[in-house]
């Protein structure tokens, strides 16, 4: 398991011994789904660790599910644990965090993902012709950022999602938050 050692700060010219106990870590295992319990193949799982103000902040593992909609993460650091789970149809997902024991075999069940909040329309130019391959994007405003916090990774569900026009400049842009 990925491990990490206290902060240091060594002064110039000064040695420092660091013993650093390394641990086979836990394990997660699960399976991505739709909200009509079928299985979702491709989806990116990370497990993230470590946090800063609540939020987490390294990645430990990251797997793709099978065309079962199943996944397994091994060695991962003990403790703290968040899984995020990503695919281009659907919307992001954070879990809630959860305590990983060294050795502990985790069985999370099913991650249910949504196609969440969706922008379409149609890009047109001046004259009425389709803007046929425009690229159409979203970005967070973080002016607005509901999460109240820039570090909040809730900010970011969706962020770059993309889509592009088609023969009649119609877009659809799925997995916002």
């Amino acid at each position: 398991a990925r491990t990490f050692s206290e902060d240091i700060a060594p002064a110039a010219g000064e040695h420092l011994e660091v013993e650093l106990v390394l641990l086979a870590g836990g394990a997660v295992r699960g399976r991505g789904v739709d909200e009509k319990g079928a299985p979702i193949a491709g989806a990116e799982v990370q497990a993230l660790g470590r946090e800063f103000f609540g939020n987490p902040t390294a990645d430990l593992r990251e797997t793709k599910s099978d065309a079962d909609g199943r996944f397994a993460l091994t060695g991962l650091t003990p403790g703290k644990v968040w899984l995020r789970t990503e695919h281009e149809d659907y919307q992001e997902l954070l879990s809630t965090p959860f305590e990983l024991r060294d050795g502990e075999q985790r069985e999370h069940g099913d991650i249910v993902l949504s196609e969440g909040l969706v922008v379409a329309g149609t890009v047109l130019f001046p004259d009425g012709a389709p803007a046929v391959g425009t690229r159409v994007s979203v970005e967070p405003d973080l002016a607005e950022n509901l999460a109240g916090n820039p570090v909040d990774p809730r900010a970011y569900i969706g962020n770059d999602n993309h889509d592009e026009a088609d023969d009649t400049g119609a877009f659809r842009i799925t997995g916002l938050g």
